[in-house]
Order: C-alpha cells, then structure tokens, then sequence
C-alpha cells in the first residue's frame, strides 16, 4: 500500500501502464506523491476485501499465498536485474537464484491449498494487473510502429512549404509529438486538410529515461524554416509542465501567446492490420480513459486545439 503510488508512476513512465494523473505533495522530496485513480482501486478493492473475508482470519489464507508468491516473482526479478541490468555472469548468479527459488517454492507448495480458501483473489488480481500492462505495452508498441511508418516525413512537409502549397498563418503554433512520431498527426493533419500551418513552429516530444531525474537539459533542433524541434527528457519520478519549461527556457515571453495542438486518436478495431479486433478495442478502451494530455503535460487549456485522427492498429 505504501508503495503503490511509485511502482505505479514508475509503470507509466516505463511505458506499462497508461498516462495517470500524479500530484506531488511536497516541494521538497519528489517521491512524495498521490494518485488519485491508484487510491481510488485500492481503497474500493480493500473494502470489498473486508466485506467478502469478513474477519482477518479468513483473509490470514489469501495474504499467506500471496505473500509467498511475491518472494518467490521477486527471487526471479533478481535474476534478471542482475543478470541484465548488473551484468553479473551466469555462474556467479545462477546459485544465489536456485538458494532464494527452493526456500520460495517450498513457501508456495505449501501455501498452494489455500487456492480454494481465498487465495484464488490476489492471483486473480495479479493476474488482471498483468494482462492490462500486457495489453497496454502491445498496444503501445503497435501504435509506435504505425507510427513511424504513417506519419508524415519533414521532406514532405518542407517541400511543400518551398512550393507556396502550404500557407504561414501568423502566430506561434506548438505541436506534442511522440518520440516515434516524424511530422505530429495534428500538424500532418492541418497541413492536408487546411493547407496552412502557424509561421513559427515548436515540436515539442518528451522522453522518458529509466533513470529517477533526468540530467539532460531540454534540447532544440532546426527541423525547417521556422520549425523547431525541442526535446526533453523525463525520469521516472519527475512530473513535467511543458508550459513552464517553454517558458522560462527555449520560447520565453513568446510562449504565453502560443497555441498548443494535440492529436485525439480514435481506434477502428478492425482485423485488417497487426493487432486484432478485441485486443484493440480494449487497448482504445483503455486509452480512452488516461489523463487527458493537457492534463498530464501542464499546458493551458484555453490555449488547445485538439485534432482528431483515425488509426487501425
């Protein structure tokens, strides 16, 4: 319960769970957080808990086999952490994992009776969590690569430009951008449906690093005549108001007068393509439902436009 805030945070910064909305309740420790739609899941599910078990005793089998699962996921996860992530060669930890796996396994064998006295529950919800992070990270690959392979190129765009097909309208347009994206939908979107663009263009693409804060400072890269791309990097314990970070860095002053443009997809959920018609729609389902990006990146909301765009994953 203490940790639930983190772990789920540091999910949607590693690309498991989908955007949730965070608040930071100290100015002086980052961790310190609450979110909202995590405490709200928890809170229901521990009263339907009381209500079902009815007394701390019959929950006592439920809490013993999960407990004993989690040593047991959690003897694998060190094995894979220190094997990947430490670099440790096989030898050196393969006899640390079978010591901690048979002291866990007998655990588990032992507490495998209580399956039918109440420890099919954190099963069943363990199991639920995973398969939404599954579903999530398939969806959110798929989408990536849609992406890279539908999105409009910056030739394209440029060319036009230079061809007088494509109008500048006065005033300073800032487009969010995913990292897989060349050329944002809403901005493709403006330049074939409008033919004309804003003459000053910021780009704006966020990334997260698996590290807690990030130490690269915003970047800002010429795309074009008056289109520039700004990068910033994000760590999985940090918030970011993208507002504020124009703000007093790359646009300045000029940025309280610029108009933000974010893409609304909507998924068909069809068979034609990658991912088929359920695992699709719950995926639209579940991305229907995350905090809005106005929201999640602090940007003003008198100052948003949002364009639609239709994908079939």
């Amino acid at each position: 319960i203490t940790g639930i805030y983190s772990l789920s945070t540091q999910a949607t910064q590693l690309g498991l769970l989908p955007r949730l909305l965070v608040r930071h309740t100290s100015a002086q420790h980052a961790g310190q957080i609450y979110v909202p739609s995590v405490n709200f899941l928890v809170g229901s599910f521990s009263i339907a808990l009381v209500i079902a078990f009815r007394s701390s005793s019959a929950l006592a089998d439920a809490y013993v086999l999960a407990i004993a699962g989690t040593m047991a996921i959690t003897s694998i996860a060190f094995h894979n952490v220190a094997r990947h992530v430490w670099g440790w060669s096989a030898w050196r930890i393969t006899p640390w994992t079978a010591l901690f796996l048979v002291v866990d396994v007998g655990f588990v064998a032992g507490t495998a009776g209580n399956i039918f006295k109440g420890g099919w529950v954190p099963i069943a919800l363990g199991a639920i969590a995973l398969g939404t992070m599954m579903l999530w990270r398939k969806g959110f690959m798929a989408l990536r690569e849609y992406m890279i392979v539908n999105t409009m190129q910056w030739e394209y765009l440029n060319a036009e430009i230079q061809h007088g097909s494509l109008q500048r309208s006065p005033g300073i347009g800032i487009y969010m951008a995913a990292p897989a994206e060349l050329v944002p939908a809403a901005l493709a979107s403006e330049a074939k449906t409008m033919h004309a663009i804003p003459s000053e263009i910021y780009v704006v693409t966020v990334e997260a690093v698996q590290q807690p804060f990030a130490t690269e400072p915003p970047t800002l890269e010429t795309l074009g005549p008056r289109i520039r791309k700004v990068r910033i990097t994000t760590g999985y314990m940090e918030s970011v108001n993208v507002s504020k970070i124009l703000r007093d860095g790359l646009v300045g002053g000029h940025e309280r007068v610029a108009t933000y443009y974010i893409s609304e997809r909507r998924f068909m959920a069809t068979d034609a393509n990658r991912v088929r018609h359920l695992p699709e729609l719950l995926f639209s389902l579940i991305h229907r439902n995350t905090v809005p990006v106005v929201q999640y990146y602090g940007l003003p909301y008198d100052r948003v436009i949002s364009i639609g765009t239709r994908v079939d994953l």
